[in-house]
């Protein structure tokens, strides 16, 4: 039972007064106190049959029910339920939806197609030209070919991070120019990690400008570390080898072009400000691998003419002193199950530069598409170099064919 026990020190009398009247039941509700108190704003005694004021004043005491009670409490029990089921329905959605989203996630995660390998590897050993998110080297198996192939040839020999291996701003091109080893270091070991030779490759990344890895708008987007780290790795000090830039040069532009893809990227100025100063530096370390290349043969029609004619311009080439280009690999060079001549090398890395640079112009007009005003400059700059380095090689290629060259 629900009521109030009311003491009258007067008399002395006590009184239950049931509560549940009304409030619980089908009944409406009656008010504890008379009207005529109510008004008054007076404790009243509470008597149904009259309460001490009404009747010291002779008073008629009257108790009106409280309007709707019953049907208040009934009207307040539906909106909690009406209210609860709501909070229900609202956390299931939200779980269904949390359940979709995992879903589509590991679909997005597993269906996604593994990159093509080219149809033939610069190596002694079979690769898959997979885009590198990391610049270390692992050692290939051999190929599996009809006929029995000696795995001898190696890159020249590089640390584990040979790759980490680049270019800063301040140093020369002969740098790139480092002797490759002898003959007797093909022998050190196992320890000593060979090239990619994926690497030397152009991707199919890079050859336009729509392709690469699209970023998922449902993840964050991690471009911008990506572009620091270029920036710093493009800093570092260190004598790579011929075959090291070049490999250097195409993970740079695959990671490149991966940010350039980014459609949020895009969108932000800062962030294509310093994909414009990646772009810079791919394009001196293009400039100096170029150079080097074309100081192979002495007795050539001189490029130095051509290269010294243009150092006025604002977009001229940087002549380095005295460079001298590393002897090509006296091991054995295989494109698959194929075996070149060493003097085949020579030809091999002119067509590997023309990809690059042909690579490294997509790259710049992408760029330049999205970048803004302040930016452009810049860019036609190192569209005109990477132009000026493909003529180069092209007036050199031509010098070949002549006769006496």
């Amino acid at each position: 039972m629900f009521g109030t026990l009311h003491y009258d020190r007067g008399s002395k009398h006590s009184e239950f007064i049931d509560r549940t009247q009304g409030f619980l039941g089908d009944a409406a509700a009656e008010r504890a106190a008379c009207d005529s108190c109510r008004a008054k704003k007076l404790k009243c005694s509470g008597q149904r049959a009259g309460c001490d004021r009404c009747k010291t004043l002779e008073m008629a005491c009257v108790y009106s029910a409280v309007a709707g009670g019953a049907q208040g409490a009934e009207s307040r029990r539906r909106k909690r339920a009406a209210s609860q089921r709501q909070k229900q329905q609202q956390q299931q959605e939200r779980e269904q939806q949390h359940q979709q989203h995992q879903q589509q996630q590991l679909q997005h995660d597993g269906g996604q197609p593994a990159p093509a390998a080219p149809p033939a590897t610069v190596t002694a050993a079979t690769t898959t030209a997979a885009p590198a998110p990391s610049l270390m080297l692992t050692p290939q198996p051999p190929p599996t070919c009809a006929s029995p192939v000696d795995p001898l040839f190696r890159f020249p020999s590089t640390p584990s991070d040979g790759l980490d291996l680049f270019f800063a701003d301040d140093l020369l091109p002969d740098l790139l120019l480092a002797s490759p080893p002898a003959l007797g270091d093909a022998a050190a070991g196992p320890d000593s990690f060979s090239m990619l030779a994926s690497a030397l490759l152009p991707s199919p990344a890079l050859s336009s400008p729509a392709a690469g890895s699209a970023v998922d708008a449902s993840k964050p987007c991690g471009c911008l570390a990506t572009v620091v780290e270029l920036l710093e790795e493009l800093d570092a000090l260190a004598r790579p080898t011929l075959d090291v830039a070049l490999a250097s040069h195409k993970l740079f532009l695959n990671r490149a072009l991966r940010v350039l893809n980014c459609s949020g990227c895009r969108a932000r100025s800062e962030h294509m400000v310093l994909l414009t100063r990646v772009c810079d530096k791919l394009v001196r370390l293009a400039e100096r691998i170029v150079l080097s290349y074309l100081q192979l043969d002495a007795a050539a029609p001189t490029p130095r003419s051509s290269l010294t004619s243009t150092s006025s311009s604002a977009c001229s080439l940087s002549q380095p002193p005295s460079p001298s280009f590393p002897c090509p690999p006296a091991e054995s060079l295989f494109l698959g199950c194929y075996e070149t001549d060493p003097s085949e090398w020579d030809s091999l890395v002119r067509v590997i530069l023309s990809l690059q640079l042909r690579s490294l112009g997509t790259l710049l007009a992408g760029v330049r598409r999205s970048a803004s005003s302040p930016q452009q400059p810049r860019l036609q700059v190192a569209e005109t170099k990477v132009r000026l380095l493909a003529d180069e090689l092209q007036r050199y290629t031509r010098s070949l064919g002549k006769p006496g060259a």
